[in-house]
């Protein structure tokens, strides 16, 4: 059922919900960025920078992604690359790539890397939800956009929690004097690994044996976030305690 895929149509042009949200969207995501960024006394060009490479990262492998998951609804380039006329985006793929972006530009302007990514997931987190909701207006109540913009609400609000207060997390500091950055990161990639299998659980998608792949990704990714989380704490089964 459609919401509100087009806002203002004036003749032939049309001003589409999608677009519009999403540019919210990545307002916002800037302004959380710069403003984690300037209390950690960042350089704000840099900091500029990186977002918005970061961003081309997002959108080609984002759009990458939704095109080749679905590949009969693409029979040419103007459809490919008309997003907004025909918009979906897959933020895993868009995500990795972002990521990648972001921790190669750390590692130039010698950031902390860990720190960094805690502030970009943080981030991240208001553009999943106006970017979901941007998908609800176009898209439609589809239970899967639906889902998403619940699950995004979740991620932006303990995500942002939990890097404001991982320091105080006895559990997570083990017996060391200060807590390592890094928590809010892999507490994402667990949300991303949470998105998988409740998209897995909702549609009907390829199949692994009887079991929807998006499952099994997802509850890999899971164990992966937290065996990363056990050795970020510093726990000795990994053999990697920090002082």
């Amino acid at each position: 059922m459609d919401v509100l895929p087009v806002l203002v149509t004036i003749g032939s042009f049309k001003l589409y919900s999608y677009g519009v949200v999403f540019f919210i969207a990545l307002f916002l995501g800037l302004y959380y960025w710069w403003k984690m960024g300037r209390d950690e006394n960042l350089e704000e060009t840099s900091l500029f920078d990186t977002y918005f490479l970061a961003l081309a990262g997002f959108f080609v492998g984002a759009r990458a992604g939704y095109v080749v998951l679905n590949l009969s609804d693409f029979e040419n380039i103007y459809r490919v690359l008309g997003f907004v006329a025909f918009p979906g985006l897959s933020f895993l793929s868009g995500g990795v790539v972002a990521i990648g972006v972001v921790i190669l530009l750390a590692n130039s302007y010698d950031w902390e890397i860990w720190k960094v990514l805690d502030n970009f997931a943080a981030s991240l987190g208001i553009v999943l939800v106006f970017g979901s909701v941007a998908s609800l207006l176009s898209r439609g109540l589809l239970i899967i956009e639906i889902m998403t913009f619940v699950w995004a609400v979740f991620y932006f609000v303990i995500i942002n929690r939990v890097r404001k207060n991982f320091r105080f997390y006895q559990w997570y500091r083990n017996d060391r004097s200060v807590a390592p950055e890094g928590l809010a990161s892999y507490l994402a990639i667990g949300f991303v690994g949470l998105w998988l299998i409740l998209r897995g659980i909702l549609e009907d998608s390829w199949r692994f044996y009887g079991v929807s792949y998006y499952i099994v990704l997802g509850v890999v990714v899971v164990l992966g976030a937290c065996l990363l989380i056990y050795w970020r704490s510093g726990r000795a089964l990994l053999k990697n305690k920090e002082r």
